[in-house]
């Protein structure tokens, strides 16, 4: 548990723009949408038991959280304090790249990772060496990789991942 506090805490105070990135998509990301939500990490739901702005789901393997609208900023998954970035971690290699689910409502994913605040990549990069140092959240990206890319793995998405 440590591990985890110590990488959301690396993403406390940086976001992908200087500025309110929500205001350029009027906080898509963030919208109560039927069934949307952010895949927490192993262990990551025990900071949000008793929590009345969020619920939490089991959707597969995974649990999500469900947020009713606006949270406690400080208070955000870790996905969501990564968003739009994503890790992949195959047998070969880990990349952190532009999450190709993001692409479709976030417009700075259209400027790829360059195009996000650079002390937030550097915090986002920082807080995935720390958690892949660990086997449980290797795995659990790892996982998480093999189902992108098995997801993604048809001609109408090449080059999404």
């Amino acid at each position: 548990m440590d591990t985890l506090k110590q990488a959301r805490q690396l993403l406390e105070h940086v976001t992908p723009m200087k500025s309110d990135c929500g205001a350029l998509c009027s906080g898509i990301c963030c919208s109560e949408a039927e069934g949307d939500g952010m895949v927490l990490l192993p262990g990551e739901e025990k900071f949000y038991e008793g929590a009345d702005w969020c619920e939490i789901l089991q959707r597969g393997q995974d649990k999500i959280l469900v947020c009713r609208g606006t949270c406690p900023r400080e208070n955000r998954p870790f996905a969501c304090r990564i968003f739009p970035i994503c890790v992949n971690v195959t047998e070969d290699k880990t990349t952190v790249g532009i999450e190709p689910l993001a692409k479709s409502i976030c417009p700075l994913c259209d400027h790829g990772l360059k195009g996000l605040d650079r002390e937030f990549r550097d915090a986002a990069k920082q807080a995935f060496r720390i958690l892949l140092a660990d086997e449980t959240y290797r795995a659990h990206y790892k996982r998480l990789t093999d189902e992108r890319i098995a997801a993604f793995d048809d001609p109408l998405f090449k080059g999404l991942i």
